[in-house]
């Protein structure tokens, strides 16, 4: 009995080796007919057996003749027409959205900038009243300077800008999330 274990290993690994039992490098959710080409031509047996009587019938001069629908023949005189019309269209709904989406992002962008410029410039004068060329206020006779209501105005402009900055930049930054959504195209958003 101690003889024949061996034998049998060996008689199962090489039964299990043959091509029969090979791993199919398909997917198993593949179609049947993908996996299907897989297996060996020896192991495939055909669905349906063909007559190889059904020939094509014979004219009178005894040459065959294929049987089924008449191929129509091109004439080489007419030269085919081609209609671009439908091109021509794409062409024009394409470049108009390429506009849209350039208008939008460059108005968008404008509109950063100038808040921007804004911005820095009420900062400025609010830092260097001098030199921004809002006038300064007389001192009083008890030396004391009164408020400038152009001080006062830029004061209360620069949070209202600082908000409103902030809020085009959302905008612009939602703009490039539908125009990500929409599948835009990167050159037309600069």
């Amino acid at each position: 009995m101690s003889r024949r274990l061996p034998l049998l290993a060996l008689a199962c690994s090489l039964a299990f080796a043959s091509p029969a039992f090979a791993q199919d490098p398909r997917p198993a959710d593949a179609p049947i007919q993908a996996r299907d080409e897989s297996v060996p031509a020896v192991q495939k047996k055909p669905a349906v057996q063909e007559a190889d009587s059904a020939a094509a019938p014979a004219s009178q001069d005894g040459e065959a003749r294929p049987s089924g629908p008449a191929v129509a023949v091109p004439n080489p005189d007419s030269a085919p027409t081609y209609d671009d019309s439908a091109e021509r269209a794409q062409e024009a709904q394409t470049a108009s959205q390429e506009k849209f989406w350039r208008d939008r992002f460059r108005d968008a962008r404008q509109r950063v900038e100038r808040l921007e410029k804004a911005l820095e410039s009420d900062k400025k004068a609010l830092a260097d009243p001098a030199h921004s060329g809002i006038p300064q206020m007389p001192l009083n006779s008890a030396g004391y300077r009164p408020p400038n209501p152009e001080m006062d105005e830029i004061k209360k402009r620069i949070p209202d800008e600082e908000k409103e900055l902030a809020q085009a930049r959302e905008d612009l930054a939602d703009l490039d999330r539908q125009a990500s959504r929409q599948a835009v195209p990167q050159y037309w958003r600069r």
